[in-house]
């Protein structure tokens, strides 16, 4: 992939303090670290999105407590199989919940957030973490479709065997798949996610005018 499109793809911001880490689906340099920022205190909530590949290897990763998927999917019928897993060490408890997917995963996540905050709005602040050729199309989304009040920084998540790095050099660069191919694949689908979401408005704050930009 062109030094410039992985640039132009994958322009994210540095991880910070907030009130929730989400990591979405897919890679799992993208939970492993969620877990670690996790871990570190930036964020008081966890979401873990687990798709329905990712679940017999759940129990590996490097989570707060013993948490085995398996058995509570195979109760589901595979194709729904997708769960968002929370820490929330503000409540002090541990939720799995099974989402909706259809098509368009990506959305289908950030729509299950979205109800999610509906929920919780104390959460005023997110970190949403994917990998870097994702950044762009992850930032889509949330615009679209996240409550205007709450704030979100989307974070490359760094490949697994760099992210020991993270903490001394600041680095959140995912070396992911950087083919040519990926690179337009990715373009194919930022085009398609913009049509999707043409009628899409970001939701105005509560008590917001018209007027208010």
């Amino acid at each position: 992939m062109p030094d410039w499109l992985r640039s132009w793809l994958g322009s994210a911001g540095s991880p910070a303090d907030a009130d929730l880490i989400f990591a979405l689906a897919g890679r799992p340099h993208r939970k492993t670290f969620g877990l670690r920022l996790f871990r570190e205190g930036r964020a008081p909530r966890l979401i873990l999105s687990v798709a329905r590949f990712e679940i017999r290897r759940f129990k590996e990763l490097p989570l707060p407590e013993p948490l085995d998927l398996l058995p509570i999917a195979e109760l589901v019928a595979p194709p729904k199989r997708h769960f968002f897993v929370i820490w929330d060490s503000v409540r002090k408890v541990r939720l799995i919940e099974r989402i909706r997917m259809r098509r368009w995963g990506t959305i289908r996540e950030i729509e299950a957030l979205a109800k999610y905050l509906q929920g919780n709005r104390d959460v005023k602040s997110i970190l949403v973490l994917t990998s870097g050729p994702h950044v762009r199309r992850v930032r889509m989304c949330c615009d679209a479709l996240l409550p205007a009040e709450v704030e979100f920084t989307l974070v490359a998540a760094p490949d697994d065997a760099r992210v020991a790095l993270v903490g001394a050099t600041g680095a959140n660069n995912s070396t992911g798949d950087d083919s040519f191919g990926a690179g337009a694949l990715e373009l194919a689908k930022l085009i398609l996610y913009k049509v999707l979401l043409l009628s899409r408005k970001r939701p105005k704050p509560v008590g917001e005018s018209p007027e208010h930009k």
